[in-house]
């Protein structure tokens, strides 16, 4: 029962918040265009925080389907070293999403030097980004330090059964 609802339920919700952040990443896009087009700050504003949003809610539970990994039932190795891949899976996908950030960040600041040089006017633009990159990080990067504290910790716990395991192989074959 424990296996089928973690193997069953979990693609299923996983693949259902990764399609609607994909639909809200293709929605922010769009917003954002169409504040391009009608230079409207109200749709921009609405754009940026879909894409600022959005992945973040993939991480989620990208994150949550691979943190439901434990120790393995069986105590072969080849599971132990599964269940480490799967843990630094999970820790290359919180770098990416550390990257995501620095990617907003970045974009916020040519903002304001667009602003800066007048090589553009949306100085309300750039403000309401500001703030938005800045709210969106605050909340964001320590739920990531922590979400990586944790998975670090897990994952040196498999690897010493990992060592354990193979020890006991051996004994066991000897």
């Amino acid at each position: 029962m424990g296996n089928a609802f973690r193997d069953g339920h979990w693609r299923i919700l996983t693949a259902a918040v990764l399609v609607l952040s994909a639909a809200a990443m293709a929605a922010g896009i769009g917003f954002v265009f169409m504040a391009w087009k009608r230079a409207s700050l109200p749709f921009g504003v609405t754009g940026v925080v879909l894409l600022l949003a959005a992945p973040p809610l993939a991480v989620a539970a990208l994150l949550a389907r691979n943190f439901t990994s434990r120790a393995p039932d069986c105590l072969r190795a080849q599971s132990f070293i599964d269940e480490v891949h799967r843990a630094d899976s999970t820790l290359r996908m919180i770098r990416r999403m550390r990257a995501h950030l620095g990617v907003a960040a970045a974009s916020t600041f040519l903002a304001w030097v667009c602003e800066a040089f007048d090589l553009a006017d949306f100085r309300d633009f750039a403000f309401c980004l500001t703030l938005l990159v800045a709210i969106a990080a605050a909340g964001y990067l320590p739920w990531l330090a922590r979400q990586e504290k944790l998975v670090r910790e897990q994952r040196e716990v498999l690897r010493r059964g990992l060592i354990a395991s193979q020890i006991a192989e051996k004994w066991f074959a000897g």
